[in-house]
């Protein structure tokens, strides 16, 4: 029997409600909007000197909910597990017919420059959600740019079931199903006891 698609916010939600109330209060903003500001880190920062009872006698909560983004109504949805993309056209100069199947577990994806790895990850990127700005897929840089077909390629489900994708054409199983994270969703960066840290762009 299928199981109910996991949901990343109601996640959040429920694990907001375990955490002090000045974090409970800033992962609200974190949900809501990409970047805070200076006005949203100063109501965070007065949250917390609340809850660490060194607020004057006169502070006063900030009044909020944590509001989640609302899913389309319809048929309620199920787990999917990607297990092919082929018909890939219009990406680099990807060979034609070639099939990248995918494991029930870990895939790698591996081969020498030029081989088409990264052409594979930017239909992924671009049909997928993911929080990297770096979306765009590249043409066949031998071919004319008035020349350059639309990129494509079909998924396949473990259900049996295809999906043609169409780049900059929104695919709400795609978008809603499956998250790509790669480097340029995080900022790497060194803090002052020259500790190394990865931390993703929320």
């Amino acid at each position: 029997m299928a199981q109910p698609a996991f949901n990343i916010f109601d996640a959040l939600s429920a694990w907001g409600k375990t955490l002090p109330g000045w974090q409970h209060f800033l992962l609200s903003k974190l949900v809501a909007t990409v970047e805070l500001t200076d006005e949203t880190l100063d109501e965070v920062f007065a949250e917390y000197l609340i809850d660490q009872n060194l607020a004057g006698p006169d502070a006063v909560r900030v009044a909020w909910d944590m509001a989640l983004p609302k899913f389309q109504g319809g048929a309620p949805t199920v787990a999917s597990t990607l297990t092919a993309m082929a018909s890939v056209s219009g990406v680099n100069a990807l060979a034609a017919g070639e099939t990248l199947s995918f494991g029930p577990k870990l895939t790698v994806v591996y081969g020498p420059n030029g081989a088409g790895k990264s052409g594979y990850a930017r239909v992924l990127k671009s049909a997928c959600f993911t929080r990297s700005k770096d979306t765009g897929i590249l043409g066949d840089v031998k071919l004319a740019k008035n020349k350059q077909p639309r990129p494509t390629a079909t998924f396949t489900f473990d259900d049996g079931s295809n999906i043609a994708f169409i780049h900059q054409e929104p695919c709400q199983r795609l978008r809603d199903g499956f998250a790509v994270f790669d480097s340029t969703c995080v900022r790497v960066h060194l803090d002052d006891r020259n500790a190394f840290q990865v931390m993703p762009y929320l």
